[in-house]
């Protein structure tokens, strides 16, 4: 293993989806006026607006941890919105530790290379945003660190 920041964990084709957690409550302007206020309704993970709060998700993580190394999103496992006073975006997602430290600078996680699937590395987190005009990073910890 590279001693990242992930815990040591099974090659990722052998993690089941429903053990990754990545909650991201993302709020957008009020645009959906046929949903029921509270109610949570299903998202294609191929929406652009997923896939945007997706990437905004990934970049704060890796502004805002510790780690060595940065972290790439995987995949957008599910997705649901809730409408309150603005659009809450809930958001299932896979991350993977990459090879690519921090001291390299300002690096896309995306062009990093992945180290070996038997050290592959994924992490669940919680993340929550909120704002009216952009996504604006608010709290955290309704999930746990994974420990397989």
């Amino acid at each position: 293993p590279h001693g990242g920041c992930f815990p040591s964990m099974p090659p990722l084709a052998t993690v089941a989806g429903p053990w990754l957690c990545l909650l991201l409550l993302l709020g957008v302007p009020l645009t959906l006026g046929a949903s029921i206020p509270g109610g949570l309704n299903n998202v294609p993970v191929s929406d652009p607006e997923v896939q945007q709060a997706a990437q905004v998700a990934v970049k704060t993580y890796n502004d805002r941890n510790n780690c060595i190394y940065y972290s790439k999103g995987l995949q957008v496992l599910n997705a649901q919105r809730q409408v309150v006073s603005g659009i809450m975006l809930y958001l299932t997602m896979e991350l993977v530790e990459t090879l690519c430290t921090k001291k390299q600078g300002d690096v896309d996680p995306n062009k990093c290379p992945l180290p070996s699937p038997s050290q592959q590395k994924v992490r669940g987190r919680d993340w929550a945003y909120s704002g009216f005009s952009s996504w604006v990073w608010g709290t955290s910890s309704v999930c746990q660190e994974l420990i397989f």
